[in-house]
C-alpha cells in the first residue's frame, strides 16, 4: 500500500533549493500546477525535504504530491497510482533507489508514455532519459534540457535565458 501526501500552500521558513529548482522548471512549463516529488524517506536528505517541499508549494504555487519510495519494488506500483493525480511533471530527489540506472529507465519509460516530463539533479537520470537536469544550486542553478528527448514534450524555452541550456 502506498501513501501519497499532497502539500499545498505551506507556511514557514524552510530550505529553498527545491523551490529554486522548481522555478527553473516552471519557466519551461509555465502553466504547471502539480508536481510529483519522488524521494526516499530514509535517504540522507529526507530530514530537510518536508520543509523544502512546503517552501516549493508556497513559493511556486505548486501542488506537491509526495511519493515516498523505500525500495526498487515500490516504483512500478507508485507510477501506476500516480496517474490519478494528473501531475504536470516529476522531480526525482537523488537517491540510488530512485535515480539508479534500472530505476530511472523504468520511471522515464512509464512517464514518457503519459507525456509527463521528468527532472532530476543527477547525470545518471539525465542519461537515462530524464528531460532535464538541474546543475548547481541557488542563484547558480542551471537547467540542462536533454536534446534527445526534448521533442516529446511541449516546452516553452525562453530565448536569451542563461539559466537554461540544451545538451545533446
Amino acid at each position: 500500500m502506498f501513501f501519497f501526501a499532497v502539500l499545498w500552500a505551506g507556511t514557514g521558513l524552510f530550505g529553498q533549493e527545491m523551490s529554486v529548482n522548481m522555478g527553473l522548471i516552471k519557466t519551461l512549463i509555465p502553466n504547471s500546477s502539480r508536481v510529483a516529488v519522488i524521494f526516499n524517506p530514509n535517504g540522507p536528505a529526507a530530514s530537510s525535504l518536508t520543509g523544502e517541499m512546503e517552501a516549493t508549494s508556497r513559493d511556486q504555487s505548486l501542488m506537491v504530491i509526495k511519493v515516498p519510495i523505500t525500495s526498487i519494488r515500490e516504483i512500478a506500483p507508485a507510477m501506476r497510482n500516480l496517474a490519478s493525480f494528473e501531475v504536470d511533471f516529476m522531480y526525482l530527489v537523488e537517491d540510488k533507489i530512485i535515480t539508479g540506472t534500472n530505476s530511472i529507465k523504468f520511471v522515464v519509460k512509464s512517464t514518457v508514455k503519459k507525456g509527463i516530463p521528468v527532472f532530476a539533479t543527477t547525470d545518471n537520470a539525465f542519461k537515462g532519459g530524464a528531460l532535464g537536469r538541474i546543475d548547481g544550486s541557488g542563484d547558480a542553478a542551471v537547467l540542462t534540457i536533454n536534446g534527445k528527448v526534448q521533442s516529446r514534450f511541449n516546452l516553452q524555452i525562453p530565448e536569451g535565458n542563461n539559466k537554461i541550456k540544451i545538451e545533446e
